[in-house]
Protein backbone atom coordinates (compact mmCIF):
# COMPACT_ATOMS: atom_id res chain seq x y z
CA UNK A 1 0.00 0.00 0.00
CA UNK A 2 1.48 3.36 -1.04
CA UNK A 3 0.73 6.51 0.94
CA UNK A 4 1.69 9.76 -0.76
CA UNK A 5 3.09 12.29 1.69
CA UNK A 6 2.90 15.38 -0.52
CA UNK A 7 5.15 18.37 -0.82
CA UNK A 8 7.75 19.58 1.62
CA UNK A 9 5.70 22.45 3.02
CA UNK A 10 2.28 21.03 2.14
CA UNK A 11 2.06 17.48 3.52
CA UNK A 12 -1.25 15.78 2.83
CA UNK A 13 -1.13 12.91 5.29
CA UNK A 14 -4.43 12.16 6.98
CA UNK A 15 -3.67 9.89 9.97
CA UNK A 16 -7.32 8.86 10.34
CA UNK A 17 -7.49 7.83 6.70
CA UNK A 18 -4.30 5.80 7.05
CA UNK A 19 -5.60 4.14 10.21
CA UNK A 20 -8.88 3.31 8.46
CA UNK A 21 -7.01 1.79 5.49
CA UNK A 22 -4.85 -0.32 7.80
CA UNK A 23 -7.90 -1.45 9.80
CA UNK A 24 -9.73 -2.39 6.59
CA UNK A 25 -6.73 -4.46 5.48
CA UNK A 26 -6.68 -6.14 8.91
CA UNK A 27 -10.37 -6.96 8.61
CA UNK A 28 -9.52 -8.79 5.37
CA UNK A 29 -6.88 -10.88 7.23
CA UNK A 30 -3.86 -8.84 6.11
CA UNK A 31 -1.10 -8.27 8.69
CA UNK A 32 1.16 -5.22 8.63
CA UNK A 33 4.77 -6.42 8.34
CA UNK A 34 6.80 -3.27 7.79
CA UNK A 35 6.62 0.40 6.85
CA UNK A 36 9.30 1.97 4.65
CA UNK A 37 9.67 5.67 3.90
CA UNK A 38 10.66 6.53 0.34
CA UNK A 39 12.94 9.55 0.16
CA UNK A 40 13.27 12.15 -2.58
CA UNK A 41 15.93 14.84 -2.66
CA UNK A 42 17.70 15.80 0.56
CA UNK A 43 16.16 12.86 2.41
CA UNK A 44 12.61 14.25 2.35
CA UNK A 45 9.96 11.55 2.70
CA UNK A 46 7.69 11.62 -0.35
CA UNK A 47 5.87 8.32 0.07
CA UNK A 48 5.34 5.66 2.67
CA UNK A 49 5.22 2.01 1.64
CA UNK A 50 3.26 -0.27 3.96
CA UNK A 51 3.98 -3.97 3.46
CA UNK A 52 1.29 -6.47 4.41
CA UNK A 53 1.12 -10.27 4.37
CA UNK A 54 -1.61 -12.82 4.72
CA UNK A 55 -1.04 -15.58 7.26
CA UNK A 56 -1.16 -19.15 6.00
Amino acid sequence: MYIEVGRLFEPNINPRSIEESFNNAGAESWELVNIIDINRGSGRTSEILAIFKRPY
